[in-house]
């Protein structure tokens, strides 16, 4: 087993699924795999509790990508304070060789 990258955002949950992709194809090119679903958040914001439908974006990408992924991301993300967490995986010989050799923007 060897490592990756896993990186997690949320995207407005009024976006549809095309402007999503476009999201993904624009901030998330140097990932590997990306997948995306919606989600519920509550979460504190200017005092107040809100509760609002949200897109979760969880990307595979290299470490040797991961700066570039997330400088990309908080360049492109419609939010003024961008949620942005990144995790370090173990993931088997083939999965990490086919990740390090593949991106969605190729």
């Amino acid at each position: 087993m060897t490592g990756l990258m896993i990186v997690e955002t949320t995207l407005p949950g009024g976006w549809s699924d095309s402007e999503v992709l476009v999201w993904i194809k624009s901030a998330s090119g140097r990932a590997s795999c990306v997948h995306r679903s919606k989600v519920r958040s509550t979460y504190a914001w200017d005092g107040e509790i809100c509760d609002d439908d949200e897109w979760f974006v969880r990307m595979k990408v290299s470490p040797t990508r991961l700066d570039e992924l997330v400088r990309n991301i908080t360049e492109h993300h419609p939010y003024d304070v961008p949620m942005i967490l990144t995790h370090s995986i173990a993931a088997s010989n083939g999965y990490v060789e086919w990740a390090e050799s593949s991106t969605i923007d190729e």
